[in-house]
């Protein structure tokens, strides 16, 4: 979009489409959003995930893949299983659920 800075630092993409990133930061900051809740599989790294918590200070930062393994300043709870399983979560709300 027209309207995300371009001052901003460069956000980690990832396999995620360029700019999606970029979008979900700037719509937690639009809404203020603080200490979001969020869900991201698969997540990779939880590269995505740490920048999030950086800016954020999530309540509960959440990371899936099935092959990945989190970076280690990831500091939220992490799922080694396939995407399609969301018994972990079942039940939890969250602001941001990136797939």
């Amino acid at each position: 979009p027209s309207d995300v800075k371009n001052s901003e630092p460069e956000i980690l993409q990832g396999n995620t489409v360029q700019g999606v990133n970029r979008r979900i930061i700037q719509y937690l900051s639009e809404k203020s959003i603080s200490h979001p809740s969020v869900f991201d599989l698969p997540c990779g790294d939880a590269s995505f995930l740490v920048e999030l918590q950086k800016r954020f200070q999530p309540n509960a930062a959440i990371g899936q893949d099935l092959f990945a393994r989190p970076r280690a300043e990831f500091k939220g709870q992490f799922y080694q299983t396939d995407s399609a399983d969301w018994s972990h979560v079942q039940g939890q709300e969250f602001d941001v659920i990136t797939t």
